[in-house]
This record gives structure tokens, C-alpha cells and sequence, in this order.
């Protein structure tokens, strides 16, 4: 019987993640999609418990890993395409499909992540949501959406199509979520825009995150939008005015309040590592969060394809609009991500993939599920090799990525950057997307 079928399992020879340390002599035992049991195989009990499901010891399946690291499995609060589907397509399809590939790369949970569009487009992004949602997700699994615009400002469009830039309509919005109550998860405003302080109240209060993103926002103004409701920041330095000494903006607001998280981009691309460094730095272990910002040519080769309506071009794995330097979303997963962090960046791997889990769970407010590997929380899990390549991502304890016979040969990571750190690709953060 393999993983995908059996209902308890005991997983042994990984370091298994716990906070910013490793277990190195511990097991992991699930029941019924939930972990049962973490620690010492000698004190494993007779009979485990999860999900109102009990079995005894001799019951469950032994799985060797023969070294490795054992994870939480990785959330993306910002993902919008890969395996060549994107969320703008709006249907089931597209939506497993993009699930499937992210699943290769360790992420058990997302939300699928629109651009900028007419709202009756994202009214059939959600419908297809609410019918993915209504059955059984292949792959990683669907947490809600992020909405990415439209209401942002076309100073700092970068790759949103800015024919369908808008300023603030709460009716709309309103009408949005009463009709699927409980899937907008995220969004995504330039606050300095009229009418986006009633908006950021009425998410606020609607019990959405509300991020500041392609946004042109002084120092001030932002600071204020963070009175208002607003918690987060959209692939920070990315999509917003520079940080300079005498007009910090947007970001220079980020750095300083410290309620607030902040996203990267981390691929060598979007930012540098000595900034990564800077906003670990100042934001801690607990605010900072890891995305992809992913789009359908994820794990596809280099080439020319779609986002929101706009051409963009794929070369050793950047993607930029036609015939222009500014990025556009990026050919990154979480699994190269957290390489990256490690890498180029110098975090530990605990402390990279925390990043990629915890942090965004406690966004979401699925840390009580999801995020780490404790008693009573979903098996939804990854296992990483010593070159911390994914060879096992399961979600609920059943396999959906089985990579253990892979190559792993590079194109198929999708070209997320140098992980030297080298700078020779940056561009000035205030071009980029």
C-alpha cells in the first residue's frame, strides 16, 4: 500500500522541522490526515488519534526517507499561474493544473492570485474557485484568492494592464464578496488613491488582509493607510516608489511599522540579497513572508507568453514585458525560494522555511492547521534532500508529489536565478513589477 492510500503512517529517518531547530532523532506519525505523534520512536504511543480516527501502532505504514529534512509544507499568499494555466483563465482546469505543478515544488496551500481586471472577470475567476473548491483539489490545496488590483495606481502599473486600472469601487467590492462570502482572502490597493480608505475599512472589518502594492503612497500617506486597515506589503520594493533618505515612501513606511509584514520575491531577479537581508533584519522572523508571485510559464521553457493580456517574455528564466526591462511576476516556486534565502541570503533552512509557512499561515489564520509540524495539525508536509530539492509534498497525509526517482534537472525549476547572489540581473526596484 503507498502513501497516497494509506490512512496512517509513520515517517522516520529526516531532521524533522521544529521552530528554528531540527529533530534529529525523531519520528512523524499521522492518522487520518492529521499528525499524531512527533519525537522519540521509543515513547511512540500504542494507539495514536487524528481526526477522530484511531489506530494502533503496529498499524501503520513504515516509511524510510534515509536522511532529508522534513517540513511544514509551504503556503503562497501570491501566485498567479505555472504548468502553463493561470488563474485569469478561470476555470477548474486551470486551476488543478497550476496546484499540480506548485505541489512539485513543496506548497500544500495557496491562493490563486488575479491581475488586474474588469470585476465581471474576477466574478469568473471566483466561480471557477467556488466549483474547484466544491470538489476535491488535486494538488495544493486552495485557501481563498488574492485580489491584485484592479484599484492600484498606474504610476506604478508594472505589469498590470493598465487599460483596466481602476479607482476604488466599494459597491463592487461589496457586491464581490457578498456573492462569495468568505473566498477573498487578500487584497491588494494603492491607498493613496481616492475612496480607498472607505474600501480598506469595509476588507478590514470583512475580516480580508488588505496589502499595499503598486502604489506611488508618500511616507505619510502610507503610514496613515496603515491606521486604516492595511497590514501587508505586495512584493515589497517591488511595484512601488524607491526608498530614498529624504522621501522614504512606501517602503521606508514598511520598514518602520512594525504591525506590518512584508512579502518578497526572493530569486535573484526582483531583489537583492543584501536587501532580503535588510528586511529580515528589521521585520524579524515573524513578519516576513516568502511568494512567488508566480506565472504560467513556471516550470515551462524560456519563451513568450500571457499575463493579464500583456505579452511578456521568458529568458533564462526572467520574465519581462515584451520588448521592456520591467519584470513581470516571475518563473519562481517556494523550493527555490527558500534555496535562495539559504543560499544567497544566509538564513538557516529553519528560519527560510518559516518564511514559506508558519508566517503565512499566521496571515491567513490557519496557523491552527497549518505551518508546522505539531500534534493535532494537518500532515501537509514536504520532505527536502540534502541539495534541498523536494522529493515528497503531501497534503492531509496523502502524497501528491512523489519526486524520488526525479533528475531534477535545472530547467525544470524554472530558471528562479542565480543562487550566488550575484546582482548582474537586478534592476532598480522602482522599474520592476
Amino acid at each position: 500500500m503507498g502513501m497516497s492510500e494509506a490512512t496512517a503512517w509513520l515517517l522516520r529517518g529526516a531532521r524533522i522541522h521544529q521552530g528554528t531547530q531540527w529533530a534529529d532523532e525523531a519520528v512523524l506519525a499521522a492518522v487520518g490526515g492529521r499528525i499524531a505523534y512527533v519525537g522519540d520512536l521509543r515513547k511512540l504511543p500504542r494507539r495514536l488519534e487524528g481526526a477522530g480516527v484511531e489506530v494502533g501502532r503496529q498499524s501503520l505504514e513504515e516509511i524510510h526517507t534515509e536522511g532529508g529534512y522534513l517540513c511544514p509544507g509551504f503556503i503562497d499568499v501570491h501566485l498567479h499561474g505555472g504548468g502553463g494555466a493561470d488563474v485569469m483563465d478561470a476555470s477548474p482546469g486551470a486551476l488543478s493544473q497550476l496546484a499540480r505543478t506548485h505541489a512539485r515544488h513543496g506548497t500544500v496551500a495557496f491562493l490563486p492570485t488575479t491581475v488586474t481586471a474588469p470585476y465581471e472577470q474576477l466574478h469568473r475567476v471566483l466561480e471557477a474557485v467556488e466549483e474547484t473548491a466544491g470538489a476535491r483539489e488535486e494538488g495544493a490545496e486552495l485557501l481563498g484568492v488574492h485580489l491584485e488590483g484592479p484599484h492600484l495606481n498606474p504610476a506604478r502599473a508594472g505589469a498590470q494592464n493598465p487599460e483596466f486600472l481602476t479607482p476604488p469601487s466599494l459597491p463592487e467590492m461589496q457586491a464581490l464578496l457578498e456573492r462569495f462570502p468568505g473566498r477573498v482572502r487578500w487584497v491588494t490597493v494603492a491607498p493613496e488613491l481616492e475612496g480607498a480608505r472607505e474600501l480598506i475599512q469595509y476588507l478590514r472589518e470583512a475580516g480580508v488582509v488588505v496589502s499595499i502594492g503598486h502604489s506611488d503612497a508618500t511616507y505619510e500617506q502610507a503610514m496613515v493607510a496603515f491606521q486604516w486597515g492595511i497590514s501587508h506589503a505586495t512584493h515589497t520594493f517591488n511595484g512601488m516608489n524607491p526608498l530614498h533618505h529624504r522621501a522614504p515612501g512606501v517602503p521606508g513606511a514598511v520598514l518602520t511599522a512594525p504591525g506590518v509584514s512584508a512579502e518578497i520575491i526572493a530569486d535573484g531577479f526582483h531583489i537583492h540579497p543584501g536587501v532580503a537581508r535588510l528586511l529580515w533584519q528589521v521585520k524579524g522572523p515573524d513578519r516576513l513572508l516568502l511568494v512567488t508571485d508566480a506565472m504560467r510559464a513556471t516550470d515551462l521553457p524560456d519563451g513568450r507568453y500571457d499575463l493579464g493580456g500583456l505579452e511578456v517574455d521568458v529568458v533564462g528564466g526572467a520574465a519581462r514585458l515584451a520588448g521592456q526591462e520591467t519584470l513581470a511576476g516571475s518563473t519562481l516556486t517556494l523550493e527555490r525560494a527558500v534555496a535562495w534565502m539559504v543560499e544567497a541570503v544566509g538564513l538557516s533552512l529553519a528560519e527560510a522555511v518559516q518564511l514559506a509557512s508558519l508566517n503565512p499561515a499566521r496571515r491567513l489564520g490557519v496557523a491552527h492547521r497549518l505551518g508546522s509540524l505539531e500534534v493535532g495539525k494537518d500532515a501537509s508536509l514536504v520532505l527536502l534532500d540534502d541539495a534541498l530539492r523536494v522529493r515528497l509534498t503531501l497534503r492531509q497525509g496523502e502524497l501528491i508529489y512523489d519526486g524520488q526517482g526525479d533528475e531534477f534537472e535545472d530547467a525544470a525549476h524554472g530558471g528562479a536565478g542565480a543562487l550566488d547572489g550575484e546582482p548582474s540581473e537586478m534592476l532598480d526596484h522602482e522599474e520592476a513589477y
